[in-house]
């Protein structure tokens, strides 16, 4: 399967502070990630459903003590 554009999605944005939010979409199987101050012109991340669930299972709980070594 082809990955999307994301042209005409809906994008989600995630609380955040400071003005640089992640948004998220979900287009034809697949969820795209950018930074809410760049919007269209900006650099896209994409996962596919299957990628984006286990990214979300990973790091939940996960905090910031744990990225000490």
């Amino acid at each position: 399967m082809k990955r999307p554009t994301f042209q005409g999605a809906v994008w989600k944005t995630i609380p955040c502070n400071g003005g640089q939010c992640p948004q998220i979409a979900y287009q034809d199987g697949y969820v795209g990630v950018r930074n809410s101050k760049d919007g269209d012109d900006g650099p896209l991340v994409v996962f596919s459903a299957d990628e984006w669930d286990g990214f979300v299972v990973g790091i939940s709980g996960f905090t910031s003590d744990k990225l000490e070594s």
